[in-house]
């Protein structure tokens, strides 16, 4: 999830949802997968497993309007190399993706006054980014 823009006046809700969903959802999906990805290692015929995970570029470089985002984003990266640290001597693999942004979640989950600020107002770009 991300939510762009200024820490200055953000409403902390948006903070909160973004460390929910970005931060504590992987923590409890990679709890649960953990033990399966586990023993799946150890069976026949692969015995190997993998965990893959989902960040953003975000997470490697910070921009002025999302450092909360960044933060969560790094968080991911950070628990997937120490994850996979741990787990690669029992045949687990724990991979990271990072893809670059997207024009529809830019959309969904931001404020139209911070819409405006980080894509600028043309019709053609809101409409790119599915905004009204």
């Amino acid at each position: 999830m991300t939510v762009l823009g200024p820490a200055v006046d953000a409403p902390l809700e948006e903070w909160e949802r973004m460390v929910k969903l970005n931060i504590e959802g992987l923590l409890y999906c990679a709890h649960a997968a953990l033990p399966h990805l586990l023993r799946a290692a150890q069976d026949e015929p692969r015995q190997v497993a993998d965990m893959v995970n989902v960040s953003s570029v975000a997470g490697r470089v910070a921009r002025s309007g999302s450092g909360v985002y960044n933060l969560t984003k790094h968080g991911v990266g950070a628990l997937s190399e120490s994850l996979r640290q741990e787990v690669t001597g029992r045949h687990v693999r724990v991979s990271l993706v990072e893809p670059g942004a997207t024009a529809p979640e830019l959309a969904s989950h931001n404020r139209p006054e911070v819409l405006e600020t980080v894509g600028g107002t043309s019709s053609e770009h809101r409409r790119r980014l599915g905004a009204p």
